[in-house]
């Protein structure tokens, strides 16, 4: 009893920090600096919240941010741990458990593995050699950007929090899952990491469950007992179809179990007409630097409305102007969450596939 009541008490105090962290969001996004959001802030949510006070310390000369990077910001600090853990709750990268390690600080990867050799009695040893090499993992920027009207955000009514803050969850784990999945992910240096799919060993299926699952265990490489299974939802049904009612019991489309090794499941992974991808990963080989998220706005911008944007300043390139929609003109606000996270396959063989797996008629 005692437990459940600390897991519940655990659980509203991270779902009131999230609400803080959309509140924060809303204050930031209607006012044009801290003394303004901190008018408002406490005009809407009372001069004792939560919002209204990170505003006012975040205001205050000599008083330091919990943010190192924006310590600039008006009060990011707040709700963001919740909102970064609720994220992290339903993306790929968490569910696996992979290796954590510092932003920046280098770290050992295992570029090639030691041999062993039999040794006959009173007989020297071979020298086994291996290969390490030393990688520090920069966190990139998976960035969702809402469009949202000001009529929006000025409502008082508390479903604007909640589905503010269920837009901006879907778009950051989209943003990662499919970066960190996706089997053609080849990565932009400095922008997109590369997934950890991509050029890994793969076979194509058989057209058999049973076969593809005992073919990916063969070429994998990685340890087992910390291997997990990722597929589409679509996918993990059909196959617990085709196992019959026993394994339906412990595999469906939220996840589940096979062969005595953890499913998981997202939208983000490859599924379509000529079938999807199963992933045999070793999650001990995963290394993940996650350095958090931060919230900013935008009232004067504008915003070229396209999913593929070509705009940039590191090499200059203007905006698509036929897509091109002025944030001011058409009374909008554009809030932007930035996450901070990259990663690394630390082990070679570590993630196997196995593609086209569509299993019709099972």
């Amino acid at each position: 009893m005692m437990d459940r009541l600390r897991d519940y008490t655990l659980s509203l105090q991270s779902q009131q920090a999230e609400i803080g962290f959309a509140r924060l969001a809303i204050a930031r996004a209607l006012t044009s600096g801290p003394a303004e959001a901190f008018d408002l802030a406490s005009r809407r949510w009372g001069a004792t919240s939560d919002v209204a006070r990170a505003i006012r310390m975040a205001a205050v000369p000599g008083v330091a941010s919990d943010n190192p990077d924006h310590s600039a910001a008006v009060g990011t600090h707040l709700g963001q741990a919740a909102f970064v853990d609720s994220v992290r709750e339903l993306e790929i990268i968490s569910r696996l458990r992979p290796r954590t390690v510092p932003p920046h600080v280098p770290v050992i990867v295992h570029a090639a593995g030691a041999v062993a050799t039999w040794t006959a009695s009173g007989k020297a040893a071979p020298v086994a050699s291996t290969a390490f090499a030393r990688r520090a993992i920069t966190p990139l920027k998976p960035s969702a950007l809402l469009v949202v009207s000001s009529e929006f955000l000025a409502s008082t009514a508390p479903e604007v929090e909640a589905m503010l803050l269920a837009d901006l969850r879907r778009a950051c784990v989209q943003a990662s899952d499919e970066a960190f999945i996706d089997i053609t992910g080849a990565g932009i240096a400095g922008r997109v990491p590369q997934s950890i799919t991509y050029a890994a060993p793969a076979l194509p299926s058989s057209s058999l469950v049973r076969d593809d699952l005992a073919g990916a265990i063969e070429i994998f490489d990685g340890d087992l007992t910390r291997a997990a299974w990722v597929m589409h939802p679509a996918l993990a049904t059909r196959i617990a179809l085709s196992f019959g009612v026993d394994a339906e019991s412990r595999l469906g489309p939220r996840g589940g179990e096979l062969l005595g090794m953890p499913v998981i499941t997202s939208q983000a992974c490859q599924w379509g007409s000529s079938g999807g991808t199963i992933a045999l990963i070793d999650a001990s080989a995963i290394v993940v630097a996650d350095a958090g998220a931060d919230v900013q706005r935008s009232v004067a911008s504008a915003i070229e409305m396209q999913t593929d944007p070509t705009g940039a300043t590191d090499t200059p390139v203007g905006a698509a102007t036929t897509n091109l929609v002025s944030l001011f003109q058409a009374d909008a606000i554009g809030i932007m969450v930035t996450r901070r996270v990259n990663w690394i396959v630390a082990r070679p063989h570590a993630v196997v596939t196995v593609t086209g797996c569509l299993y019709e008629g099972s």
